[in-house]
């Protein structure tokens, strides 16, 4: 970016203008914000106080990205991409409380609180279906921060 690109954006705020139109719904600039921003620095989940049981959760969106944030059996925080590892379904919304597993509203596979897969619904029928190598991928390239402030 050069100075004439930018206008009179300037490093202090008490002299700033704001920037250029197209850095508002400009698609190339909005990819290289999540990759540079987004994608590599901590966003902000929820206050810990809102996962104070079991099976409590959130589900955050940050560009093309669903993250479900939630304390496990054990009491463990945890972070799992919210996508079912068989055919990609989006697997909880919005906040709320589940009980003990998570279960994909498509085909129904079942998952616990730590990430295995529990139960994938006709794998019983599949020759070495490899249950103990599935599971929620844990989220790692987004990092979801939550509050204990």
């Amino acid at each position: 970016m050069n100075s004439k690109e930018l206008g009179r954006f300037i490093e202090d705020p008490e002299k700033s203008w704001t920037l250029p139109g197209r850095y508002y719904f400009d698609t190339d600039i909005y990819t290289r914000e999540l990759n540079s921003i987004f994608y590599r620095s901590w966003q902000y989940a929820c206050h810990s106080s809102l996962l104070s049981e079991s099976g409590r959760y959130f589900v955050r969106d940050i560009g093309d990205q669903s993250v479900v944030v939630l304390k496990d059996k054990l009491g463990e925080l945890r972070a799992f991409h919210n996508v079912c590892q068989h055919r990609a379904h989006r697997l909880l919304e919005g906040e709320g409380r589940i009980g003990a597993r998570i279960t994909c509203p498509y085909h129904a596979w079942c998952y616990e609180l730590s990430g295995e897969l529990h139960f994938a619904r006709g794998s019983d029928q599949v020759l070495e279906f490899p249950k103990s190598e599935i599971r929620l991928r844990r989220s790692e390239s987004t990092c979801y921060a939550v509050s204990c402030l």
